[in-house]
């Protein structure tokens, strides 16, 4: 699968906006007990069973291979990963609800397509709106 251009990801977000809008107020109410949300898989403690199958319908909604990692006031929605695909290296982009962005160091860019080539190591991020960011993190 080819890397999603921000374009893509902004039209998606808008598109997706409400089933986005409530994951992350979702992920608020369980603040600290959803870690991972898969496709059919999530990682999380003491949540009941129709509450993770109502995780699970909705990320079927936002759409298939999706992952979104839930960390302490921050929300990670990865469309596309190319982890498994070269050794030493790995690239990921999606959307990332950042909160309070100030905390974090990571690098606010204008456009983020050309990263993977013109960039080192780092987490970049792309405003969309208010909290809401397009993410792309570079390891190698």
């Amino acid at each position: 699968m080819e890397c999603p251009k921000d374009t893509d990801l902004i039209k998606l977000f808008y598109e997706k906006q409400d089933d986005l809008k409530k994951l992350s107020l979702m992920l608020k109410d369980d603040e600290g007990k959803v870690r991972y949300i898969g496709d059919d898989t999530i990682r999380a403690e003491n949540i009941s069973k129709p509450r993770q199958a109502e995780y699970l319908r909705l990320m079927k909604r936002l759409g298939e291979g999706l992952t979104v990692r839930a960390g302490e006031k921050e929300i990670w929605i990865s469309f596309w990963n190319n982890g498994g695909l070269s050794v030493g290296s790995e690239s990921e982009k999606g959307i990332v609800y950042l909160p309070d962005i100030k905390r974090r160091k990571y690098t606010i860019k204008e456009n983020l397509d050309s990263l993977d080539t013109n960039f080192g190591d780092g987490v970049f991020v792309r405003l969309i709106e208010n909290e809401w960011y397009i993410m792309y993190i570079n390891s190698s």
